[in-house]
């Protein structure tokens, strides 16, 4: 490359790429676009999820066939560590995991080369735990301890920032990792759940707002600090997320089935049905419900709203203390 007189000096790279690199991103497409048709070949009924280099291999099944299913998995994982192999790349199994949504079984295992592997409580996917009966207690706990471990810097920042910006640093650091991915998790929450994670919150406001004798109520804080209760930010992200699948995803097939289907076993055919244990109820049914819930507390009519309009109305409207 060069920039002006300056040359930088050239070396040569007999396999992979220099990290950071505008080509590395493209080269790797290209490597892993076949991976979903090697995982194909194998069984039509499993799918791939992927994102940048992390990749996911999912198998549904109805629950007395779980079983075979893991003998698939296994046949995947072969033919998947083949395919690597010959295309000069290794699979990691320190950074393998695997977990059966919807079953307790612990005799189920599989095996990846030498290495046995039994299923996990919980799977990180994208920063979400992920637990086998998908009641988020894991995940909120996760995010307690992330939130907590910045009380510390908050409170040395509470003497020496203005206002206003002690209010952007902890939109910033604390409430982007309370929130993150929340329409997915935060409303199929236990209530216990609930409130720790309330809670988590209202010990940062009472900080910002210099309430160390607990005198406001948690209302007070909300209004006080002009930050949002947990319930408040949560159908606030929810509302978000639902006005993005009604008017910006007419497209894909995925928002159709959620929206004309109200039925699981209509939009999901022979998939695996996942018990919320927090609701007594099918997991996947919380589209429908929350939609529900959400039209019922957004006071204004939104269908024929701007994304920008939507925004400012709906954080103009909607309380903060819910």
């Amino acid at each position: 490359m060069q920039i002006g007189e300056s040359t930088s000096y050239s070396w040569n790279l007999p396999i992979g790429c220099v990290q950071g690199s505008v080509l590395g991103p493209i080269l790797f497409n290209i490597y892993m676009r076949e991976l979903p048709k090697i995982i194909k070949s194998v069984d039509t009924t499993s799918f791939v999820l992927s994102y940048a280099d992390d990749s996911y291999i999912a198998l549904s099944c109805d629950r007395i066939n779980y079983k075979s299913a893991c003998v698939t998995i296994n046949d995947i994982f072969v033919k998947h560590k083949q395919w690597l192999g010959e295309l000069g790349m290794v699979c990691n199994p320190t950074k393998t995991e695997f977990t059966v949504f919807g079953s307790k079984d612990s005799e189920l295992k599989i095996k990846l080369g030498n290495e046995n592997f039994k299923p996990l409580e919980a799977v990180k996917i994208l920063g979400v735990m992920f637990d086998r009966q998908l009641n988020w207690n894991i995940h909120a706990s996760k995010v307690i301890k992330e939130c907590s471990s910045l009380s510390y810097s908050l409170t040395l920042l509470n003497n020496i920032l203005p206002r206003h910006i002690h209010r952007q640093v902890i939109f910033s650091h604390f409430i982007s990792h309370l929130m993150y991915a929340s329409p997915i998790w935060a409303s199929c929450l236990t209530s216990r759940d609930t409130d720790r994670l309330s809670a988590c919150l209202n010990k940062t406001l009472r900080l910002h707002c210099f309430d160390f004798l607990k005198t406001k109520t948690n209302s007070d804080l909300c209004r006080e600090s002009n930050i949002r209760s947990f319930k408040s930010l949560r159908t606030l992200y929810d509302a978000k997320m639902l006005f993005k699948l009604v008017t910006q995803c007419d497209n894909l097939s995925l928002t159709s089935r959620l929206t004309s289907q109200p039925i699981f076993y209509l939009r999901f055919p022979g998939r695996m049905s996942f018990s919320d244990i927090s609701r007594k109820r099918v997991g996947r049914n919380s589209f429908m419900n929350r939609a529900k819930f959400i039209a019922e507390t957004i006071p204004f009519e939104w269908l024929d709203m701007s994304p920008t309009m939507f925004a400012l109305t709906l954080k103009r409207r909607m309380p903060v203390y819910m």
